[in-house]
């Protein structure tokens, strides 16, 4: 069972010793018993290599001494540091829905309604207004790719993506991001317990939020791949052909971005466009659950 494994590993791991996981890496993992495979596309235009040019390569790289990972103290926290507490402004309360209304010392406007449908379960929603609705010719599809990032590799100045990926492991609580027509926002949900970690990393985003390069190329490839097998499907055409009809040609209600305008979106455009709207945009927050 589950258990049973459990209590192997809490006996027996602490008697392992480094000398001894060492010596049984280089005894399963000897070079010498190595195979080496390459999977490659069947086109008249990629020539393929011999047995012995990939055999060349792979003694090429293995007579190769790496240089040992250095060790790095990981970060532990989200924030280097706990803001300052906020101010609560007008708070009124709508005795008939059961909900209470603030304003924050910041601006930000929020609600509350307690629920207890959902045991144990919270639910907030913070909302940037804009996004969309702004994009100009220019500026298409920014929108999308900034939500995108910070929904698939949040990270700050910071935190990359993977370590702040790491500090979420284990945290009974989600965050996600995403963008409607006119609003940007994040999703946080989860446990009552971990709500606060969940809140924490919305916090880092929308004060250091960071866009990384890595989303941006990797989102390109797929706009271009996504594009390719569209443009196959006849129902598509039909359908770009429908909203082109119902919204007048606007660039921004089109199904599938430019080729032209993807090529032409940056990572410092993304980070220029999401630094705006965390900074400027007019923040509702919302708060249901137990």
């Amino acid at each position: 069972s589950a258990q049973q494994k459990l209590d192997i590993v809490k006996r027996q791991l602490p008697t392992l010793k480094l000398g001894e996981i060492n010596a049984a890496f280089a005894k399963h993992f000897d070079n010498k018993a190595f195979a080496f495979s390459i999977n490659m596309p069947e086109k008249t235009d990629i020539a393929i290599p011999s047995s012995d040019e990939v055999l060349a390569v792979a003694k090429s790289a293995l007579a190769r001494t790496p240089a040992p990972l250095s060790e790095t103290d990981a970060p532990e926290t989200l924030l280097a540091a706990a803001p300052k507490p906020g101010t609560l402004l007008d708070v009124q309360t709508d005795q008939d829905l059961q909900i209470t209304s603030a304003w924050l010392g910041n601006g930000v406007r929020v609600h509350h309604r307690h629920m207890d449908y959902k045991k144990d379960t919270v639910l907030i929603s913070i909302t940037l207004a804009g996004g969309q609705i702004e994009e100009k010719q220019d500026t298409l599809g920014l929108t999308e790719v900034a939500a995108g990032a910070l929904r698939q590799q949040p990270a700050t100045s910071r935190l990359t993506s993977t370590q702040m990926r790491d500090l979420m492991t284990g945290v009974n609580v989600g965050v996600s991001a995403g963008a409607g027509e006119d609003t940007m926002g994040f999703r946080v949900s989860g446990s009552p317990k971990d709500i606060e970690k969940g809140l924490e990393m919305v916090h880092a985003l929308i004060t250091d939020g960071v866009i990384e390069e890595s989303f941006v190329k990797n989102w390109k490839q797929r706009m271009e791949q996504q594009r390719a097998m569209l443009m196959r499907m006849p129902e598509f055409k039909a359908f770009e052909a429908l909203s082109e009809s119902l919204f007048g040609g606007d660039p921004r209600h089109r199904p599938i971005l430019a080729e032209d305008r993807v090529k032409a979106i940056t990572t410092a455009d993304v980070q220029k466009w999401f630094d705006r709207l965390r900074t400027q945009a007019p923040i509702e927050v919302a708060v249901v659950g137990d």
